[in-house]
């Protein structure tokens, strides 16, 4: 009997394990826990995300500085990586875009080696955790 070692395929949180966060090139990821606050830091709920939270996968490229979401097979433009810094064990993303009445708006994220990732927007109204894999 012949071992199949080339026909064995790693499981995606094996190449998570693998990968370091603070100098990957693309990542995806996926919404575990989010926070909806009446105002920054008051009044706040949190929950689990739902299934349809984790259907929309926040994409960072840090090579072309964009970000996105995909849902499925479609994938809209959410911004630019304004700000990408690695201090200590953690990388702080800022992600930023224009909307058409002039404001802009931000989410700041802060991407742990490990690929954990806790980001904020809205003045901290809205926070999420997520959990981020490499991507191609």
């Amino acid at each position: 009997m012949k071992p199949h070692v080339l026909g064995l395929a790693f499981p995606p949180w094996a190449a998570a394990q693998q990968t370091d966060f603070l100098t990957a090139k693309k990542i995806a990821c996926v919404p575990e826990r989010v926070t909806r606050c009446k105002s920054p830091g008051l009044e706040c709920e949190s929950k689990d995300a739902s299934a349809r939270d984790k259907t929309e996968v926040l994409i960072v490229d840090f090579e072309s500085k964009k970000a996105s979401v995909r849902r499925g097979t479609e994938e809209r433009a959410i911004g630019a990586v304004l700000e990408d810094k690695v201090e200590g064990d953690a990388r702080t993303v800022v992600i930023g875009e224009t909307q058409p009445d002039g404001q802009k708006r931000s989410l700041s994220l802060s991407l742990k080696k490990s690929g954990k990732m806790e980001g904020s927007r809205d003045e901290g109204r809205i926070k999420m955790e997520t959990t981020c894999s490499p991507a191609t």
